[in-house]
């Protein structure tokens, strides 16, 4: 029984990745209303035939339902790993979230994003988390949790050491 749960979640889960890598961009709200729509029909169907040979109307609805279920919670999982920096150097102002680590050659600190204050526009982030590292100096060494810093670079991803199957 739980087979039969588990096939349309799981092809749902590889038709929302393979939505979301070639750019269908298929709205959350429509998704939304689809899986409302479905559970309805469910419902409905589920109150109305008693008849055993058409057990299956059951099943169609509920089979779509695991499939848009899949295929929703994966596009969500994927939209949060997109990685949306600015390509160019932008000042970015951000708070340490905590206590800085000292390096052998630098200091790191976790920071979260506030956003880009512009004179031109102000683009707002939603929770961006970065690592940032500085120098070993007075002000390095003087930066504590809380602080909040304004700053001028190119944000990118960390690179990993050469192994391009290694998890990041």
């Amino acid at each position: 029984p739980i087979l039969r749960l588990f096939v349309p979640f799981a092809l749902g889960v590889f038709f929302g990745k393979f939505c979301f890598f070639e750019d269908l961009g298929i709205p959350f709200w429509i998704s939304g209303i689809t899986i409302l729509l479905l559970i309805a029909i469910l419902l409905v169907v589920y109150k109305s035939i008693k008849k055993y040979s058409l057990r299956w109307l059951f099943g169609v609805p509920a089979f779509l339902l695991f499939f848009v279920l899949g295929s929703c919670w994966t596009n969500l999982r994927l939209h949060q790993t997109v990685v949306d920096f600015l390509p160019a150097e932008t000042v970015y102002r951000a708070v340490i979230t905590d206590k800085p680590e000292r390096k052998e050659t630098s200091i790191l600190c976790s920071a979260r994003l506030l956003n880009i204050p512009d004179s031109v526009s102000s683009y707002a982030w939603k929770d961006k988390s970065v690592l940032l590292y500085f120098p070993i100096d007075s002000s390095g060494t003087a930066l504590q949790r809380g602080d909040e810093l304004l700053f001028s670079a190119r944000l990118s991803l960390p690179e990993n050491r050469g192994n391009p199957d290694e998890f990041d």
